[in-house]
């Protein structure tokens, strides 16, 4: 029994490691859209505010599989 479990518990770590990474990030890119100098530099603004909707989106996506596999 524990062999079956630990493949999903690696798999839960992952996700648990990879949604802390997009936290991360996502605090960064705050601090950056906060910042105006950011939109100084209209592009810029543009990629980030791009960024932090992928990320958002990201850790949706990784929230909803750790909730699977828990």
């Amino acid at each position: 029994m524990f062999r079956a479990k630990r493949p999903i518990q690696e798999l839960i770590e992952r996700i648990e490691q990879d949604l802390d990474s997009c936290h991360v990030e996502l605090e960064s890119l705050k601090e950056r859209l906060a910042d105006t100098e950011t939109y100084k530099q209209g592009k810029l603004a543009v990629e980030i505010q791009s960024r932090y909707r992928e990320t958002q989106a990201r850790i949706d996506e990784l929230t909803g599989q750790w909730e699977e596999n828990v």
